[in-house]
C-alpha cells in the first residue's frame, strides 16, 4: 500500500508518470487488495491516465492526507527519501532532487534537506562539514521525513470514520 499512496503523492506533484501510480495499483490487486476504487485506477487506459486519474485518487479515502495541500509536499518528498534510504541511494542527488522540486519555501524537513544540498554543493570550499557527515545528517533528515509523513498518515486512518 505504501508504494501505492507514495506514487500517488508525487504525480500530484508530477514527479511520476500516471501510468506508475496505476502500476501500483495494479500491484496492489496482484497482492489481494479488494477494492474498487483501486480496479478503477489499475483498469485506466493509458490515453485516459493523465485526465482521470485525480478524480479516481480523490475517491479513496485512505490517501486523502496524501493530496491535501498540507501534506502533499511532506508524503511526496518522503516517498523520494523512503527509496534513497532503502537503496543507500546517493545522499547528495537526493538533496539535489529535493531542491530542484521544493526549493527552500516548504515543510521545515524539507527545507532541511534542501540545505544540506546547498552543502553539498560547496563542500569543495569548505573542510567542515566531512562529506561523510553530510551523508549521515542526510540520512537523518530523510528518516525524519519518512516518520512525519508516516505520522501524517496513520492520524489520517485514525481520523476515517
Amino acid at each position: 500500500m505504501q508504494l501505492f499512496v507514495d506514487q500517488a503523492a508525487l504525480w500530484r506533484l508530477t514527479q511520476v508518470r500516471a501510468l506508475d501510480v496505476i502500476e501500483a495499483a495494479t500491484q496492489l490487486l496482484v497482492d489481494g487488495v479488494e477494492s474498487p476504487s483501486i480496479l478503477s485506477i489499475a483498469c485506466l487506459v493509458e490515453s485516459e491516465a493523465e485526465s482521470e486519474l485525480g478524480d479516481h485518487l480523490d475517491d479513496l479515502a485512505l490517501d486523502r492526507p496524501a493530496f491535501d495541500h498540507r501534506y502533499a509536499e511532506v508524503i511526496a518528498s518522503a516517498a523520494l527519501c523512503r527509496s534513497n534510504l532503502v537503496q543507500e541511494g546517493n545522499s547528495h542527488e537526493l538533496t539535489r532532487r529535493i531542491h530542484r522540486i521544493f526549493s527552500h519555501d516548504c515543510h521545515p524537513l524539507i527545507e532541511a534537506l534542501s540545505s544540506l544540498g546547498d552543502m553539498f554543493d560547496t563542500l569543495h570550499h569548505f573542510a567542515s562539514p566531512s562529506r561523510g557527515q553530510l551523508v549521515a545528517n542526510t540520512r537523518a533528515a530523510a528518516q525524519s521525513l519518512v516518520d512525519e509523513a508516516d505520522r501524517i498518515l496513520g492520524n489520517a486512518h485514525r481520523q476515517q470514520p
